[in-house]
């Protein structure tokens, strides 16, 4: 998705870095993932961390893939769903 929206011309606001580096500067596609700066890359890798560590539990009762107890709606009703909003969305 991320691609898409990328080759669509839409990048996220602000900069990248301190420097002045715009996400726009950064480009599309697999070019725009190797020319992230590594303090940037090293953030994201942090904070995924972070949140395996720390951020996602898995309840006792459950097994690893269950979302029964999410609160987002799974199935075919939850994609509609979502991709309504974002089609919504874009209008």
């Amino acid at each position: 998705v991320g691609y898409l929206v990328n080759k669509a011309g839409i990048y996220l606001p602000g900069n990248i870095l301190t420097d002045g580096t715009k996400f726009s500067d950064l480009g599309s596609g697999w070019d725009a993932s190797f020319a992230v700066p590594v303090p940037s890359a090293l953030k994201v890798l942090a904070f995924c961390g972070d949140l395996e560590l720390a951020g996602w539990k898995l309840a006792e009762e459950s097994f690893p893939g269950d979302l029964s107890s999410s609160s987002l709606p799974v199935g075919w009703v939850g994609l509609f769903l979502l991709f309504s909003y974002f089609f919504f969305l874009r209008l």
